[in-house]
């Protein structure tokens, strides 16, 4: 086990980099900037399944961007939503785990100048009774709470519309 208390943006791309086949990102808080850096260092073949849990509060206050959906859209990966997730933890081929508290911005990973203090620790090997967890934790969720965004385009304009308001 080592931890990275620093870098963790750095520690992120190794990881991203060294993905073979699949790569699932569980963040509460999601940004474009951070998630188009992220996507632009895997290979072709690698495929991302990525879970925020995108309440429409924290779209307005510009935690997570909207954007994101279409950006992970165009590159063939696949967004869900869970409104209860807390959880920032990446799996990187069931072979490699991050977790901790880091999520997927700017501040959480250290990008920007004024970043939170945060964490990411590194488990290998990953015990089996978490990947289970891990890999079923969507399974086990009810349709209304762990969705494809797919499933959901046609919400897009409409979650626009009303962050606009809460904005203004």
């Amino acid at each position: 086990m080592k931890v990275h208390f620093s870098k963790l943006h750095e520690t992120l791309l190794f990881k991203l980099q060294g993905a073979v086949h699949y790569v699932t990102l569980y963040s509460p808080y999601i940004k474009k900037e951070v998630v188009g850096r992220l996507i632009s260092n895997v290979g072709s073949d690698v495929k991302i399944q990525m879970i925020c849990s995108w309440k429409i509060e924290d779209l307005a206050k510009g935690v997570s961007d909207i954007e994101v959906y279409h950006l992970l859209k165009e590159e063939g990966h696949h967004l869900f939503y869970c409104p209860s997730l807390h959880l920032k933890t990446y799996l990187f081929d069931d072979k490699h785990l991050l977790t901790g508290s880091a999520n997927l911005t700017s501040k959480g990973l250290g990008i920007c100048e004024d970043t939170n203090l945060e964490t990411l620790v590194e488990v290998d090997p990953i015990p089996n009774d978490y990947a289970i967890y891990l890999s079923k934790s969507l399974l086990l969720l009810p349709i209304h709470h762990s969705i494809g965004i797919t499933e959901i385009n046609f919400m897009i304009d409409s979650l626009k519309n009303i962050i606009n308001k809460i904005k203004d």
